[in-house]
């Protein structure tokens, strides 16, 4: 089995490493291309005009976990992408973060309803002032979204499209601005043995 590889500030300190990238529009502070075995924690990624971590061409097993994603610039960009076109991407965990403004946070995209992607994990997250969209699953075989605290003030706070079986959207705190959408389930099937699971806190 191999280790997974650890990208993180060495003092525990996540104020004390930041991940950045000025100058340029387009492109990412981090891409991982057909990437397997990585932890992010413990760290700052501040973007730009830019995605933050994009990941594509079959990443899998990639962790970010307490870590703190704040956007230097407003701009219609994301802090988290998976983009699975070419490859699938698996078992991507996003866990104990917290998403401070921005447009977009986290957009986890499959391929197709006949190739979805396994193993999302987005837990115990905090979204701070999203503007477009804190959480997209699309194209995911049973994603989990649980126990994260959702504050956009326009837009989606979880947007799920073709997100089948076994979806699990569980203890969530969402709240939206007016005329707005806390969560959009769009043909998230499920199965008689596997059904989704949507619970929601007042």
């Amino acid at each position: 089995v191999s280790q997974s590889r650890y990208v993180q500030a060495e003092s525990g300190d996540s104020a004390l490493v930041t991940l950045t990238r000025t100058g340029q529009f387009g492109g990412a502070v981090v891409r991982l291309d057909n990437t397997d075995n990585l932890v992010f924690r413990k760290m700052t990624l501040r973007r730009g005009n830019t995605d933050g971590f994009y990941l594509a061409n079959g990443v899998t097993n990639v962790l970010f976990e307490n870590m703190r994603l704040v956007e230097s610039i407003a701009s219609s960009y994301d802090y988290i992408e998976t983009e699975g076109a070419i490859a699938l991407d698996s078992n991507i965990r996003i866990l104990r973060n917290r998403f401070v403004a921005g447009y977009r946070a986290v957009s986890l995209s499959g391929y197709s309803t006949s190739s979805l992607e396994n193993g999302a994990l987005i837990e115990g997250n905090v979204f701070d002032g999203i503007r477009n969209r804190a959480v997209y699953a699309g194209y995911q075989n049973a994603p989990v979204i649980s126990s994260n605290t959702i504050n956009t003030p326009s837009g989606y706070g979880i947007q799920c499209e073709y997100a089948a079986n076994g979806l699990r959207i569980l203890g969530n705190k969402v709240a939206i601005g007016e005329n707005n959408t806390g969560i959009r389930l769009y043909v998230c099937n499920g199965v008689p043995a596997d059904r989704a699971l949507v619970e929601i806190l007042s």
